[in-house]
């Protein structure tokens, strides 16, 4: 497996999580545990890139979701000598405005507000732009 020079969120948290999930995912290359919340967000991001879709769900989500220029947008920036990779699930780079999809159960705005994921992402936002991406 070839060795990452850059720190995700996914293996940072990862690593919280459980160190030995951590290097068998990100050291030995081992695809790691799976729950049903991650097979429904794969299959939800999938959906939302198709144009048209069969999935009702997706259709409504598609419907009532707001729509971002830039999709799946990859940013890799550098902090204290590390460098930091996110790939937003939405983003307008213009007016910072940053979109991330929550599948899994149980997630309510203010989860998602406070979630270490968006301020990961607005410390990459901020370290490229030097602004905060605005609230959405």
């Amino acid at each position: 497996m070839e060795q990452k020079d850059y720190l995700s969120w996914s293996s940072y948290s990862c690593f919280k999580w459980s160190r030995e999930e951590y290097y068998k995912r990100y050291i030995l290359g081992e695809k790691g545990i799976v729950t049903e919340e991650m097979e429904f967000g794969k299959r939800f991001a999938e959906g939302l890139e198709k144009e048209t879709t069969d999935d009702s769900d997706i259709e409504w989500a598609r419907f009532v979701m707001p729509n971002y220029p830039k999709k799946e947008y990859k940013l890799i920036v550098e902090f204290d000598g590390v460098k930091l990779l996110s790939i937003f699930d939405q983003f307008c780079p213009k007016k910072l405005d940053l979109g991330e999809v929550k599948t899994g159960k149980l997630w309510t705005q203010k989860r998602a507000d406070e979630h270490g994921q968006l301020k990961f992402y607005d410390l990459v936002i901020w370290r490229e732009y030097k602004k905060i991406a605005n609230e959405i």
